[in-house]
């Protein structure tokens, strides 16, 4: 099997199996244009996942009829940076290199697992916000522009606010911690 790098011309599959149409410099030089009639539809060569390239992007490919490079198959981006996304951090996580498994979009969306034992965690990132469960199950959720945060555990749950103000509620109770408050019906 040989591997290709493949620029994505079109996302839109009709079909909507995941599909990417592909130009393959070294296969369709001779298709003036990129003419988008005449290019293959590349799909995923994972069954487990729906990441499907965005368009512009590069990923190498392969082609299960090598020889008449029929029914192509895209497996990764491909990095022309150098760079590889472990390279930042994503969120709280404790968990290192090589035990954090991540999908990192270019908006900086990302999902972070860790997949050591000592360390099972989650984070899920947002520009703006962070939901992160740290590895004894507790959750937090973090905000980017302010101090706001939720914490959960297991032992209750406290919110706090870009003041400080607390509000902690737990089995022996509710406390409220603050500069001023109202209390509704």
């Amino acid at each position: 099997m040989q591997l290709y790098i493949a620029e994505v011309l079109d996302n839109n599959d009709l079909e909507m199996k995941g599909r990417v149409q592909i130009y393959c410099a070294p296969i369709h030089h001779n298709i003036k244009l990129k003419n988008n009639l005449l290019l293959p539809w590349a799909q995923s060569a994972s069954a487990f996942t729906s990441m499907i390239p965005e368009i512009g992007s590069f990923w190498w490919v392969f082609f299960e009829k090598e020889e008449h490079y029929k029914n192509p198959f895209y497996m990764a981006p491909v990095n022309f940076s150098g760079l590889h996304g472990h390279n930042k951090t994503i969120g709280s996580m404790t968990a290192v290199y090589p035990n954090v498994k991540y999908l990192r979009l270019p908006n900086d969306v990302a999902i972070a697992l860790s997949a050591d034992t000592a360390t099972p965690e989650i984070s899920i990132h947002h520009p703006k916000a962070e939901i992160y469960i740290d590895m004894l199950g507790n959750a937090k959720i973090n905000f980017t522009n302010n101090t706001n945060k939720i914490d959960v555990t297991s032992t209750g749950i406290k919110i706090t606010d870009m003041n400080n103000n607390t509000i902690e509620m737990s089995a022996a109770g509710t406390k409220i911690n603050g500069t001023a408050f109202e209390v509704l019906p």
